[in-house]
């Protein structure tokens, strides 16, 4: 029996939420089972806040991530499948090569355009083929941000297109983020996502900062090279589970402004774990606002 999600009907304040990324409140409509009325995980939804914010979290994204749920039609709660005798499940990956065929066309990549209009070419082209920036044409002038792990396996890319004037992502008539491993077709893709960056750890000893943008932590790399930088991805994306691979190494967090709080419950569970909360005074009244918007702004 399928269960189609939809995005809950306005019946009232009630119904609205408050959004985990940008944290404003009775913006976030959270998605519910279209037969029985059940939500889903609080974080998976859409923002309404869509210039402002544009988080937006599909049932389909969040599946993926825990291919382990089921739902529960009779509760709210996803409840782990139970399995006998069944191998582990493995995850999907794509072949390095297919990484090594985006890094090209730089001239149409409208985020390192971006960033040659800021930055020397020899510190551009460094940092573009460190964190093996890729480019694709699903939109003309997108950019991939690969997620290679820390034993150099691609599990996935997330295609975003930027504003080659602005450095600013393009958001309308929607938010232009898109994944490799569903355009290169993979229905049956097993996806488990890993920190973009995370392939540079072996063998360097550096303390880590983790942002929540791969375009802050590009940035950062650049700005703040006394850290080896790291992104989430999203607001939810940073886990416990993601940082196994530093281990007890100095962490900083840097969360966007308004996330401070959410970052700190997460710094809690981490060794050696702090949490970098300057984003607030340096950029005072900008809700949503991180480090590259003070660097650019600089």
């Amino acid at each position: 029996m399928k269960h189609p999600f939809t995005l809950e009907p306005y019946k009232g304040t009630g119904t609205r939420y408050v959004c985990p990324q940008c944290g404003q409140k009775q913006m976030f409509v959270r998605y519910i089972d279209a037969a029985t009325g059940a939500h889903l995980a609080p974080h998976v939804g859409r923002c309404n806040r869509e210039v402002a914010c544009g988080y937006h979290y599909k049932p389909k994204q969040y599946f993926a991530e825990n291919p382990n749920l089921e739902i529960n039609t009779k509760s709210e709660f996803l409840n782990p499948k139970k399995k006998k005798h069944q191998s582990p499940i493995t995850n999907s990956t794509i072949p390095f090569s297919t990484v090594q065929e985006t890094m090209c066309c730089y001239g149409d990549n409208h985020f390192v355009r971006f960033l040659h209009t800021r930055y020397p070419q020899a510190v551009v082209d460094a940092v573009v083929q460190r964190y093996c920036i890729g480019t694709h044409h699903y939109w003309d002038g997108g950019t991939v941000f690969w997620q290679i792990d820390a034993l150099g396996v691609v599990r996935t890319g997330k295609v975003m297109l930027y504003n080659p004037a602005t450095g600013k992502r393009f958001r309308q008539p929607h938010s232009h983020i898109h994944w490799m491993h569903s355009i290169m077709g993979g229905d049956d893709y097993r996806l488990k996502q890993c920190l973009f960056g995370e392939h540079l750890l072996p063998g360097n000893t550096l303390p880590i900062a983790i942002a929540e943008s791969e375009k802050t932590a590009i940035l950062g790399s650049i700005h703040m090279p006394q850290y080896l930088w790291l992104a989430a991805g999203s607001l939810s994306n940073l886990t416990t589970e993601k940082c196994k691979h530093i281990g007890n190494r100095p962490i900083t967090l840097f969360p966007d402004a308004g996330a401070i709080a959410r970052w700190s419950a997460i710094a809690a569970t981490l060794p050696n774990c702090t949490v970098d909360t300057s984003i607030e005074q340096l950029m005072h009244g900008c809700d949503g606002c991180d480090m590259a918007d003070y660097w650019l702004a600089a």
